[in-house]
């Protein structure tokens, strides 16, 4: 079990598939009395995890939720062999900031040559990933 900053016990719940392709999946939190607080959906392939989408409940917003449930994601990347975890990122309007900011402060940077990607490695087995910091200007 988990607690929100304002002490709301919540707790996740993993979900993983497999296909040939890969696997895929959902984490999703729920409160103690089974109410949906917030989710992220995954693909993973040999190499990286892909998070299709993520959501919190407006009520949960900057209680931790969120950063549970990517933190979970990772970890089980990282126990799966990722090197990369990767989601596509689209600035179409002010809240992206926000957005944007939640993933840098769990360690995200966005793609090479301006792709919407944000991506962060886990894994030592790869080069560092950087991104110029005039490609970050461009996005706001």
């Amino acid at each position: 079990m988990l607690v929100t900053k304002n002490g709301a016990p919540f707790y996740l719940e993993h979900k993983n598939r497999e296909s040939e392709y890969g696997d895929y999946g959902e984490i999703k939190a729920y409160s103690l009395v089974h109410e949906e607080i917030g989710f992220l959906v995954y693909e993973n392939d040999d190499k990286s995890g892909w998070i299709k989408d993520v959501g919190v409940d407006k009520g949960y917003y900057d209680q931790g939720v969120g950063h549970a449930l990517v933190s979970a994601y990772e970890e089980f990347c990282k126990q799966s062999g990722k090197v990369f975890v990767a989601g596509l990122f689209f600035p179409m309007d002010r809240s992206a900031e926000i957005v944007y900011n939640f993933y840098q402060r769990h360690g995200y940077s966005l793609g090479r040559d301006g792709l919407p990607i944000i991506r962060k490695r886990i894994s030592k087995k790869d080069k560092p990933f950087a991104v110029k910091e005039t490609e970050l200007e461009n996005i706001f």
